[in-house]
């Protein structure tokens, strides 16, 4: 998009000889499976990275018998993604969003449908709260922060009006940490210390609610 010429055009004008010659493409397809049943519309899945110049993206909706099907992929070795509302997001070939792990690169040539590029996706968890100063009122545009205990991965959230909530996470359990500007980093509960922090437990299809973290200047 941003490599893209722009064409000029004024009131009136017409452009000509804007020619396009266009490659041929591949597909990648493959199952997701849902460990729940899953929402009314399940979700999509998404393809990044690969081809040329810099970066092709496309997606799918994943179907109500769990298939997917992605078209007009250029050749080259793509990340896939799925997404799914209240369900763990998930990177090809079994890792978790957020934890840091090294995705599997899928390729795909012209021509061709790469198959069997499937899932199998949990039901997440969800964290709420707030994030006050010392008078109990709202910080705007704090940032909050969820590192999972043990190992691995670490979220993030914008509580742009003082509360945040977190979905789709993994259940285990997390340290909760807020920050913003003028105040100091915390974690819930009431603490700097991250070996301090007090653990909040996330369950599957559960929400940890009223997790406050007020924040000094």
């Amino acid at each position: 998009y941003y490599a893209a010429t722009l064409v000029p055009l004024g009131a009136a004008d017409a452009a000509s000889g804007i020619d396009l010659t266009l490659e041929l493409a591949g597909s990648i397809a493959g199952t997701v499976t849902f460990s729940s049943p899953p929402p009314l519309f399940p979700g999509y899945v998404e393809a990044y990275g690969g081809g040329s110049p810099c970066c092709a993206y496309m997606s799918a909706s994943i179907q109500n018998d769990g298939t997917y099907v992605i078209n007009g992929l250029p050749p080259g070795d793509y990340t896939i993604h799925v997404y799914a509302s209240g369900f763990v997001g998930e990177y090809f070939d079994n890792v978790v969003e957020g934890s840091g792990g090294a995705t599997t690169p899928v390729t795909v040539n012209a021509l061709q449908t790469t198959t069997g590029i499937n899932f199998s996706v949990d039901l997440g968890g969800t964290v709420s709260g707030t994030v006050t100063d010392g008078n109990g009122d709202p910080i705007l545009n704090a940032y909050v922060y969820l590192y999972k205990d043990g190992c691995c991965g670490s979220w993030f959230a914008w509580a742009n009006n003082g509360s945040f909530n977190l979905d789709r996470l993994p259940p285990g359990n997390y340290r909760v940490a807020a920050y913003a500007a003028g105040y100091q980093f915390e974690y819930y509960d009431n603490t700097q210390d991250y070996g301090l922090a007090t653990l909040v437990n996330v369950t599957a299809g559960g929400v940890s609610s009223g997790i406050g973290i007020a924040l000094e200047p």
